[in-house]
């Protein structure tokens, strides 16, 4: 019996139908598509850690007032007369603020951190305390760590933080300020009334000796106020006849009233307890160690930025330092020096800030020296003075 040849014969090729094309073409513009897709998506998603990473971090900042865009708990009352600019300069910075350079140019150090922002400062570490804190680096670990009842804006606008609502009454000279009730310390304790009153009774006493005594003339008195307006509330009350208050007096970061006890005649005390700093904002003291000191996230708060790292380091380091990436962000004052070397740092942005280092001081008696016998009138002499007005004074 002669055996059958089972092997297939190869097909023949046959061209392919214009169906078939049309399908083909589908798939290679789809597969285009996705590749196109990706690649802005990557580009996105890169740029989205250099907006989330600098945003916290340069907090510090304006941190740098750090930390500095006014964020501090300091105060600053009375009328100022030439102002020195200060330069913030941060890696990492949001894209719309990126002057030089983009994410590549900067030193692969500066990645390693990770969730870390490190910021050089100058100044010795003293107290982290919004009535006693003195030096640069303590004043952005105060605005940190303790919340005002509200910040100022860039414009003078009120940002309201502690505070929920403000209720002047011009007739009466008094300010109630009503409470939000949801910032807490970290022993779960609401912020509260009693912890307002008590920060600005320390202000207010005359055996208070920190770097604000005698800023808060304008105001007389404070107390807790009436839960009827719609929660825990504070009232202030004025020096006869203010009926606008400086809200500038607002700013300081509240202290915890069963924390830094002092009795309020002899306030001073706190000014020589090196106590941990206890504040209701997202940032709590973890350490300091030499040249070093580390703020780290609170629980039950979320960012971008998990620790923010102080490294004190001489004026002549810092740019060094950021060429090498082993800093996030400093603060210098401007100069012709300063501003030369900027053009180099690429990658880096640069924030100006302002800040207020003269008064200008008058004659307690008045009717000697012709001054007038009105605060408003006294108030408009010295912005007059300070340049702030171009209004024409007439007697």
């Amino acid at each position: 019996m002669k055996r059958q040849n089972t092997t297939p014969h190869p097909r023949e090729a046959r061209p392919l139908s214009r169906k078939q094309l049309v399908v083909i073409m589908i798939g290679l513009g789809i597969l285009l598509a996705l590749l196109v897709a990706g690649f802005l998506y990557g580009r996105w998603y890169l740029s989205g850690l250099t907006d989330s990473r600098t945003t916290t971090g340069g907090k510090t900042a304006s941190t740098t007032s750090g930390l500095s865009e006014g964020t501090s708990g300091g105060t600053s009352s009375g009328t100022s007369s030439g102002t020195s600019s200060v330069q913030a300069m941060t890696a990492l910075s949001p894209v719309p603020e990126r002057q030089n350079g983009n994410l590549t140019d900067l030193p692969p150090r500066a990645f390693e951190r990770g969730r870390t922002v490190t910021i050089g400062v100058s100044d010795p570490f003293g107290l982290v305390n919004p009535l006693y804190y003195t030096g640069d680096s303590d004043e952005d670990a105060v605005s940190l760590i303790f919340e005002p009842l509200l910040r100022l804006g860039k414009t003078g606008e009120p940002e309201l933080v502690l505070a929920a609502e403000l209720l002047n009454d011009p007739q009466n000279s008094t300010l109630t300020v009503r409470l939000r009730e949801d910032h807490i310390w970290r022993d779960g304790r609401s912020v509260s009334a009693a912890d307002v009153v008590f920060t600005y009774q320390c202000l207010l006493s005359s055996s208070y000796d920190g770097p604000l005594v005698g800023r808060f003339k304008q105001i007389r008195s404070v107390s807790v106020g009436p839960k009827s307006i719609g929660g825990p509330s504070v009232v202030f009350t004025f020096q006869p006849g203010v009926r606008e208050p400086d809200l500038s007096l607002l700013t300081v970061g509240i202290l915890k009233s069963d924390y830094y006890q002092v009795p309020v005649d002899r306030v001073y005390e706190m000014g020589r307890k090196a106590l941990p700093p206890e504040g209701s904002g997202a940032f709590q003291w973890k350490s300091t160690l030499g040249d070093r000191r580390i703020l780290a996230l609170r629980d039950g708060f979320a960012g971008d930025v998990q620790t923010v790292e102080q490294v004190l380091v001489g004026s002549d380091d810092k740019y060094p330092m950021l060429l090498n990436g082993e800093l996030d962000l400093v603060r210098y004052d401007w100069n012709a020096r300063i501003e030369a070397r900027t053009e180099r740092l690429l990658g880096f942005s640069l924030f100006m800030a302002e800040r207020t280092d003269l008064y200008l001081l008058t004659s307690p008696n008045r009717e000697k020296t012709g001054l007038p016998m009105e605060d408003g009138a006294i108030l408009d002499l010295l912005e007059v003075a300070a340049g702030r007005s171009s209004a024409l004074l007439t007697g």
